[in-house]
């Protein structure tokens, strides 16, 4: 868990999303997980740092 939250941290210095999923979550709710990411990518992708992210190919 330590190392995920320091590579989390990392990541979001270079402006990198981490989304993380609990496994009961997949295994008892898909859909819903989908639906949540769908709705963080159209919201990173509205505002101006998925705007700059999308256009570096991240």
């Amino acid at each position: 868990m330590k190392r995920d939250r320091e590579r989390d941290f990392a990541a979001a210095q270079v402006g990198v999303l981490t989304i993380r999923f609990l496994h009961e979550h997949l295994a008892n709710d898909l859909f819903g997980c989908a639906d949540g990411l769908r709705r963080v990518i159209a919201s990173r992708l509205s505002s101006e740092l998925g705007r700059s992210a999308y256009a570096l190919g991240r």
